[in-house]
């Protein structure tokens, strides 16, 4: 040629790329056609999957210098890896999973929505049990035998004595009260012959005691003691008598010396017709 050999022509484009090689879409490195992206992309978005605290927001990691020249839309549309894929998908059955486990419980949790709180049951202490009830049928009943017993000198008089048709347990042993209604010079006097001592009450005139009639609600009254401590005298015994000749049923309640506190139980029917035919020595009542 003239002139010499001559240098060859710069080429105007660019060399092509070796055949089965493409560019990994995340990081733009040369990567074989059969995979996704590259070894290091996959391992990082691996990373950052399992790395993330629960309710953590995804932050973009800081891009090595390398790969500072990819372009944000080619970051924006990389695919999703298999792996990515995996671990979305077992995170998901997880929380499905523990959903139904709570369903199926009935939210028995304490602060678990819809739980209805059982309130404390209501205790309350029982009622005082009532003394059993007098029979129909009386075993015992009024007495006239001791027409002289208590009057003293005075000749002419009445006494009539009841027992009570219940036996009381006492620290002396068992025993059955008697009630007894005393007339003489129109006088009356009524008493209840416990035959045990009672409890001894400081400061206190007298017992303290509990009467009832035909389960009307049940009195507490002041007794007046007897000297040998073994009997009560009713401190009103007109108006006692008066309120026994109208009943049927009649409780008499004291506490007995280191006992525990007894009712005795009369039938009083008859003392009515007792005290009439008595008027002479009874009075009025």
């Amino acid at each position: 040629m003239i002139g010499g050999p001559q240098e060859p022509a710069a080429l105007a484009w660019p060399l092509p790329r070796l055949v089965g090689v493409k560019a990994c879409p995340t990081c733009g490195r040369e990567v074989a056609e059969s995979v996704t992206v590259c070894d290091s992309c996959e391992a990082w978005a691996a990373a950052l999957v399992e790395a993330r605290p629960e309710g953590e927001t995804a932050r973009t990691p800081e891009t090595p210098a390398a790969e500072a020249s990819v372009p944000v839309a080619a970051a924006k549309t990389a695919p999703v890896s298999q792996r990515q894929l995996t671990l979305i998908a077992a995170g998901v059955a997880v929380v499905a999973l523990t959903g139904f486990a709570i369903s199926a419980r009935g939210g028995s949790a304490s602060g678990a929505p819809g739980a209805v709180a059982v309130p404390a049951a209501d205790v309350r202490p029982a009622p005082p049990a009532a003394p059993a009830p007098i029979a129909s049928s009386a075993v015992q009943t009024w007495s006239t035998d001791k027409q002289a017993a208590g009057l003293g000198n005075r000749r002419r008089g009445a006494t009539f004595e009841l027992a009570s048709e219940n036996v009381l347990k006492t620290w002396s042993g068992a025993a059955r009260a008697s009630l007894i209604v005393r007339c003489a010079a129109r006088s009356v006097e009524a008493l209840v012959v416990t035959g045990s001592p009672m409890k001894i009450e400081p400061r206190v005139e007298g017992k303290t005691v509990t009467i009832r009639v035909d389960g009307e609600p049940v009195r507490t009254q002041q007794w007046i003691d007897s000297d040998d401590r073994t009997a009560v005298f009713a401190p009103d015994p007109a108006a006692f008598v008066r309120l026994l000749r109208k009943a049927r049923t009649f409780e008499f309640g004291y506490s007995p010396h280191n006992s525990s506190d007894v009712v005795a139980q009369f039938n009083v029917v008859g003392i009515d017709g007792l005290i009439a035919a008595a008027s002479r020595e009874c009075g009025a009542l």
